[in-house]
Parts: structure tokens; C-alpha cells; sequence
């Protein structure tokens, strides 16, 4: 066994860039699944959905403008005659062409319609922003959990090379009669264990990574970049509830929540009278009596529905029960935010110490496979003693990438809980 076993904590910091492979980093992970997401794309969709509900709100602000025509072909014509001139009652082909205009000076629902929507795309736009706050975080996850599995698998790989030279020393102590066959037999087993865990541990580097191009949209899989700033950064200390900024998630919550409390207005407002601008120019070639081929009018119009048969405050009470449920949502989750952080940090210096406790164990799980190996060869232990050390040192290997690769998760989750972004800013 070689002393280069020892420092397997430098393993996992070392970037791959041999061969010319194209590499991939935390941060362009990040950039692509912004930008490929299906989700990302889709909350922007709704975000634009909501701007366009703005300017139909905004339409009741406009007048309306109805342009028609019409042709009629009759059998017969009409003519009548008015004092010394003939008038044509009904044409045989008669044509019509009127414009309309109908303007609502004055509806008390537009306004609380009005702001909803406004208040609904600023909802929309942040929950759009959230989406792909999640996107970045899930790659980032990913990201993370593929780079830890590479880790095992190299683990996997040292163990498997360990054993083949630990099977080569028994069947020369073998040979030379120096030990049983029992050693041989036992070695060989170590061997067929290591290859077995090895096979495991490269599905779990297919299935991480294969997850990975799929959020990505990528065909071909590239080197991945240890991110050392995840493993180096530090949040400091927890911040109290009101120093967290508001987070893109609670944000939207409060909107949708004003949203629904202007939507609670508009009930209100049926109860007050409408006033409408109606108008009309008209043209077409049947004189009349009026002798004119041209009229049109111009009028207020005002309209007050004093009962409705319970609508309106059915209506009204539904809104404000709407309404109330989301502030009380809303409130939930601005206060989850203090506990969420408190969490986040809890974990991420709890996964600090088990990571340094794990290199710990690392350090004297190579040192005892070193001794083991030497003792052997000296014919002073069995071959079991081999293989159980070289287990250990697995073992220790595994839950060491595991550890480390740990801290980043539990890094992100302090991000994700203070809102920022998978590389430390702020998202908002």
C-alpha cells in the first residue's frame, strides 16, 4: 500500500481539466438553467399574461368605438311623396354605414379593478423572479450531488486498487509459503466486494449526473468544476428576523394578498351609479321623411343597479374571506422565514464539525490501512485484518466526500433561506 492514500482530503479539490474535456462550473450551471428551464419560462409567460389583464383593466378608462354596415336587397322600393319632391322610404338596395361611441365617464369598479391587476403582475413578475430562484437552486443541487457521487466513485476506485495489490502480496506470501491459501481466498474476496461497491457507486455518478444534463438541456456531459467557494464561504452570524430583506417568495405572497384585498373592493363599488357617454353618427341612402341622409346623437346615460339580488354581497363576503386566508398565508410565511434561516444555519456549522470529524477519520483510516499492510507483509496479522482496514478506509473515504460535499448543500440552504441566489447574491 502506498502512502499517497493519506491525503485523500486533496482529492476532492482538484479540478478536472485533462484531455481537453470542456468543463463545466457552479456558475454556468446556474446561467443555463435560468435561462433552459421549462418552469422559468413558463412563470414568465404568466408574468406577461398578467401585464397584458393590466391594460384590459386600464380599457375601462377608454371610450368604445363601434363601426357597422349593412346592405339590403328588397324586391320592391318604397317612394312617398313630400309636397313636390319624392322621397325614398325604402331603397332597393339599401346600404347603411353607422359609428358608434359608448365611453363610461364614471365607473367605481374600474379603479379597484384597475390597481388589482397592477397589483397581480407585480405578484406575477416576482413570482416569475422566484421561479427561477428555485431553477438556479435545484441545478445548484445537482451540481453539488454529482460532484460528491464523482467522490465516491474515486473512493470506490482506490479501494479496488488497494484490494488488487493487497491480493497480489497474499498469493506471493502464498507462493513462498508464507501464508494460507485462506489469505488468498480472503483477498480475492475484498477484491470481488470493492468491484461490487465500485459498480454501485458509478450508477449513482450515471443517475446524479444524467439528472444534471436533463435540467441543464445538455446532450453531453462535461467536467465538473468543484466550487470552492462553497466549501470556503461563510455566512456569518444569523441574522435576526428583522434584518432578513424580504425574500422574492414572501414578497409575492404579500402582493397576491393586496391583490385579493382590492378584489374585495370592487363589490362595494356596484352599489354606485354609472355614467356613461353614448353617441352616434349614421349615413346610408334611404332619405325617409326626414329628407336626410346623415343623423346622430349624442347622450349621458346613467345607470344605478340598486338591487342586484344578493350578488353583490355575496360577492363581497367571498373576496373578504379570500382575502383574509391570504394575509394569514402571507404572514405564515414571512414568519417561516426567521425559522428557516435559524435551520439552515444550525445545519450548515453542524455539517462544518461532521466534515472536519469525518478528515479526521479519513487521516487515521489511512494511516491504519498503511500499518495493517506493512504488518502483513511482515506475517505478523492475517489477510482479514487487510480487508477489514481496507473497508474502513472506504468507508471513511465515502462519508468524507459525503461530509465535505454536505457543507455546500447546507451553504445553499443558508443562501436559499436569506434569498439570495446559489452564488451568494441578492436575488431580490
Amino acid at each position: 500500500m502506498r502512502a499517497e492514500i493519506l491525503p485523500f482530503l486533496a482529492v476532492l479539490t482538484v479540478a478536472r481539466t485533462a484531455h481537453g474535456e470542456e468543463t463545466l462550473t457552479l456558475e454556468q450551471a446556474v446561467d443555463l438553467a435560468r435561462a433552459r428551464s421549462e418552469a422559468a419560462q413558463a412563470a414568465q409567460a404568466r408574468a406577461e399574461a398578467a401585464s397584458a389583464r393590466v391594460g384590459k383593466a386600464r380599457a375601462l378608462f377608454f371610450p368604445d368605438l363601434t363601426l357597422t354596415g349593412s346592405y339590403t336587397r328588397r324586391l320592391n322600393e318604397s317612394v312617398r311623396t313630400n309636397g313636390a319632391r319624392q322621397v325614398t322610404i325604402q331603397s332597393r338596395n339599401a346600404v347603411q354605414g353607422a359609428l358608434g361611441l359608448t365611453w363610461s365617464l364614471f365607473d367605481g369598479r374600474a379603479f379597484p379593478l384597475s390597481d388589482q391587476a397592477k397589483t397581480e403582475q407585480e405578484a406575477a413578475d416576482l413570482t416569475a423572479a422566484e421561479t427561477r430562484l428555485e431553477v438556479a437552486f435545484e441545478a445548484a443541487e445537482a451540481f453539488v450531488l454529482a460532484l460528491s457521487a464523482d467522490q465516491v466513485l474515486k473512493a470506490a476506485g482506490r479501494r479496488v486498487e488497494l484490494a488488487g495489490e493487497n491480493l497480489g502480496t497474499a498469493e506471493g506470501r502464498a507462493r513462498a509459503g508464507l501464508a494460507s491459501v485462506n489469505d488468498v481466498t480472503r483477498a480475492k474476496l475484498e477484491l470481488a466486494a470493492a468491484a461490487r461497491e465500485r459498480t454501485r457507486a458509478r450508477d449513482e455518478v450515471d443517475r446524479a449526473h444524467l439528472r444534471l444534463w436533463y435540467l441543464l438541456h445538455l446532450e453531453e456531459g462535461r467536467v465538473l468544476v468543484p466550487p470552492e467557494g462553497l466549501f470556503e464561504a461563510s455566512p456569518g452570524a444569523i441574522p435576526a428576523i428583522a434584518e432578513i430583506p424580504p425574500r422574492l417568495d414572501v414578497a409575492a405572497a404579500w402582493a397576491r394578498s393586496r391583490a385579493l384585498a382590492l378584489a374585495a373592493e370592487e363589490p362595494r363599488r356596484r352599489f354606485w351609479p354609472t355614467v356613461a357617454l353614448t353617441g352616434q353618427y349614421r349615413v346610408t341612402n334611404e332619405e325617409g321623411f326626414s329628407e336626410r341622409n346623415q343623423d346622430g346623437f349624442l347622450g349621458l346615460q346613467l345607470t344605478w343597479v340598486t338591487w342586484d339580488g344578493g350578488d353583490r354581497a355575496f360577492d363581497l363576503r367571498e373576496r373578504l374571506a379570500l382575502a383574509q386566508a391570504s394575509r394569514w398565508e402571507a404572514q405564515a410565511a414571512a414568519r417561516g422565514v426567521g425559522l428557516e434561516v435559524r435551520v439552515a444555519f444550525t445545519s450548515w456549522r453542524n455539517q462544518q464539525e461532521v466534515a472536519g470529524q469525518a478528515a479526521e477519520v479519513a487521516r487515521i483510516a489511512a494511516a491504519n490501512a498503511e500499518e495493517v499492510s506493512e504488518l502483513y507483509r511482515q506475517g505478523l496479522i492475517p489477510a482479514l485484518s487487510v480487508a477489514d482496514a481496507t473497508a474502513r478506509l472506504y468507508e471513511a473515504e465515502v462519508d468524507l466526500a459525503r461530509a465535505r460535499y454536505g457543507v455546500a448543500l447546507a451553504l445553499l440552504d443558508v443562501r436559499k433561506a436569506l434569498g439570495q441566489d446559489p452564488l451568494g447574491k441578492d436575488a431580490r
